[in-house]
């Protein structure tokens, strides 16, 4: 199920580095591919997400979703 959720990138330089996203909620969000755009620490984002299966992760880091759709500000 799509939800739409408001938060600010942040790089995590855990386990290889990846970037997440923290809610506006304080909920861990590890996003599979992130856009280039999104690509930069402390930046504000609204996404359209979904939970994603993922078949392996060495990340031990928050939920695992997709992004549909993205505004930043």
């Amino acid at each position: 199920m799509k939800k739409r959720i408001k938060g600010t990138m942040v790089y995590q330089n855990l386990e290889g580095g990846f970037w997440s996203i923290i809610t506006d909620e304080n909920e861990k969000l590890k996003p599979i591919s992130v856009p280039v755009q999104l690509q930069e620490n402390n930046k504000r984002v609204e996404c359209v997400i979904n939970a994603a299966i993922e078949e392996f992760s060495i990340n031990m880091w928050g939920k695992s979703i997709n992004i549909y759709t993205f505004v930043t500000g």
